[in-house]
């Protein structure tokens, strides 16, 4: 019983998350306010949802089996997805027949035990937000009042006549709000000394915290998170409305007619690493320091927050909608479509639902940030070759990039050849190629780099740097028509056995010593899939094996490609672009785990003919439970996007996400 009554309620919040955080995706552009106000309905929707769903009134409506999760919500509800429903007496008795069956017993106590423990943590989650809101509260009374004029005298003509009290801490050394319900204002005692000008910012800012009762929204926002700890979005949605409070409260300074790069400056200047206790405010939050200046200076930004009558209508849509997850009770139908178990759905549906949950977050980030013509995220587990995660974008639409786009790959490919080399006993891990600053000549046409390359450089700093020139050299030592080997052995010229999948294409001969065959070797005369690309970097993360992609749980066969020495070679060599300070994958890195890749930045034609970048990065995160090899790919009309400045960067907070 309580385990049902928990999960449903679970349920139920995920769907008022899910509405709020949608809503607050798209009122990107609003001003703060207006999005910090959407975050606290969301919070407060998700902690008053569940009681009321157990107290209020029910509206039933038809719901097909997959729902049947509230099934304890109505006595009679019992369905089979193998034959007809049950007439109430017969299920009435069926019931109570099971209920006394000795085998069922344990069943029961491991679902009641889950719910206890689910309480327990609740309950412990609850103590502390009870506790750090006291500790707030005795911090306050311990701190001396301010009586000096700089203070006073900002107090009166920020709060516009009206009581604020401020008081003074040594306990502080960042200025801070605490108090639910009679709010305080407190600073540092070495905040006395401030000037009258840093003491009005320093006001204005926290007397917009007063204004909107930001000390009960976080209260209200770590009940939720205490409510709701094992759902993920509950964190985000308090993690953000943090953000986005620090915002607002920064608009109201702007708006009293403070110049921003003076604002920005008295904030960094206050800014400490010293903690506050969690129920209060603190004005200079470190971790969020960074956006909240980039938001400062902004000069386009919305900062006027919604008219009252607006706000009022936001507040009623979203009781409504509150109103209607909480006293909507599903019937559970009897006509269930089945599927086999075990298989995912093709194009996107998670196999793994966090990682697909932080691959359909990170794609968001992304298209606000390059608003791409074309956009992907691959995670593949390379020992079995499953997809864990599949996101992708075409222009505004969701769409199966990975598997549908062939594309040129660009210097990713740069591993293959490496790989092939390695294998074929052309080359040496530690063998040296000269590149240097003039381009390499073919003919009429010129081979460059796209970086300050002097001298000769080993195969690592080849990767590192992305040397064309260096590649185009390892290439020659490989032979053209090896290399068309190699590019078969790990499935490139075919289309992967995923429904939809499109075809790579491949040169028709390869030769050595060729612009054409220099070219194939850096990734450009030959098109792959995202599927393929990321399938041949499961292969070298997996010792060697080469795993077909695969939406099936359990996998595909594996088929040695290179030996277990050449792939660990190349794991190391592929160490290189992310750890070496002028390498092209820097942005790529994890504190604390380690990151293997290689950057690819092309060209691409998008739909309109216009002349796109393709940038992207294929790399491997050793977590401490497993290893996962990740594809970022973006594509956009921008002539600052390059595999190592966009792909990169998100492939690193993409790793931070899943790690959590």
């Amino acid at each position: 019983m309580i385990y049902g009554l928990l999960l449903s309620g679970a349920v139920r919040a995920t769907a008022v998350f899910a509405v709020g955080l949608v809503a607050y995706a798209l009122l990107s552009g609003a001003a703060a306010a207006t999005r910090r106000f959407v975050l606290v309905l969301t919070l407060g929707g998700a902690v008053v949802v569940p009681f009321a769903a157990a107290v209020g009134p029910r509206w039933t409506v038809a719901a097909p089996g997959a729902m049947s999760i509230f099934a304890h919500e109505s006595d009679l509800a019992i369905t089979s997805a193998r034959g007809p429903a049950i007439e109430p007496l017969v299920a009435l008795h069926a019931r109570s027949s099971h209920a006394m069956d000795p085998s069922s017993f344990g069943r029961l106590e491991v679902r009641d035990a889950l719910g206890f423990g689910w309480l327990l943590i609740a309950a412990a989650l609850l103590v502390r937000v009870v506790v750090a809101n006291v500790a707030a509260w005795s911090l306050a009374r311990r701190a001396t009042p301010v009586m000096e004029a700089p203070w006073t005298e900002a107090a009166n003509h920020v709060a516009g006549g009206r009581y604020v009290e401020v008081r003074a801490s040594a306990e502080l050394e960042s200025p801070a709000v605490v108090g639910l319900l009679r709010a305080t204002i407190l600073i540092p005692c070495s905040a006395l000394d401030w000037t009258p000008e840093r003491c009005r910012l320093v006001l204005v800012h926290e007397w917009a915290h007063v204004r909107r009762r930001d000390v009960l929204a976080q209260a209200i926002a770590d009940v939720a998170c205490a409510i709701h700890w094992c759902n993920p979005l509950s964190w985000v949605s308090a993690r953000r409305l943090r953000l986005e409070r620090e915002i607002a409260a920064d608009d109201a300074v702007l708006a009293e007619g403070v110049r921003p790069s003076q604002y920005a400056e008295e904030l960094v200047a206050v800014a400490t690493s010293v903690a506050t206790p969690s129920a209060a405010l603190a004005m200079a939050e470190r971790s969020s320091l960074e956006e909240r200046v980039a938001s400062i200076l902004a000069a386009r930004r919305a900062r006027t927050p919604l008219a009252s009558r607006y706000t009022a209508l936001v507040a009623a849509l979203g009781a409504a909608l509150a109103a209607a997850a909480a006293c909507t009770s599903p019937e559970v139908s009897t006509s269930v479509r089945t599927t086999d178990p075990g298989v995912a759905a093709h194009g996107g549906v998670q196999i793994d639902v966090a990682i697909q949950r932080a691959a359909d977050e990170e794609m968001a980030a992304i298209v606000t940030e390059w608003a791409p013509e074309l956009a992907t995220i691959v995670v593949l587990d390379p020992t079995s070759g499953e997809v864990l995660a599949n996101v992708g974008r075409k222009g505004t639409e969701a769409a199966d990039v990975a598997s549908t786009v062939a594309m040129a790959p660009g210097s990713t490919v740069k591993a293959l050849t490496v790989a092939a080399a390695l294998e074929s006993h052309a080359i040496t891990a530690d063998q040296r190629f000269e590149c240097g600053i003039a381009p390499r000549m073919y003919d009429d046409h010129a081979l460059r780099d796209h970086v300050l390359v002097k001298g000769s450089l080993d195969v690592a700093h080849i990767l590192a740097v992305s040397s064309n020139v260096g590649t185009s050299h390892i290439f020659d030592a490989l032979g053209g028509a090896n290399f068309g080997v190699w590019l078969r052995r790990f499935h490139l010229g075919e289309a992967l056995g995923v429904p939809g999948a499109a075809s790579s294409t491949l040169p028709a001969h390869i030769e050595t010593g060729t612009f054409e065959g220099a070219l194939a070797a850096n990734g450009e005369g030959l098109t792959a899939t995202p599927l393929q690309m990321i399938a041949v970097y499961g292969a070298i993360a997996d010792d060697g094996i080469y795993h077909a992609p695969t939406f099936d749980h359990g996998g595909s066969p594996g088929e040695r490609v290179v030996s277990s020495e050449t792939a660990s070679a190349l794991m190391k060599l592929l160490e290189a672009p992310v750890v070496e300070e002028r390498a092209t994958a820097t942005l790529a890195r994890v504190e604390g785990v380690r990151v293997t890749g290689k950057t690819g930045t092309t060209q691409w034609t998008a739909p309109d003919g216009r002349a796109a970048t393709y940038g992207s990065f294929i790399g491997t995160a050793d977590l401490p439970s497993r290893r996962l090899v990740i594809l970022v790919g973006i594509a956009a009309v921008r002539e600052e996007l390059y595999g190592g400045s966009s792909a990169a960067p998100a492939f690193a907070r993409l790793v931070k996400r899943i790690r959590g």
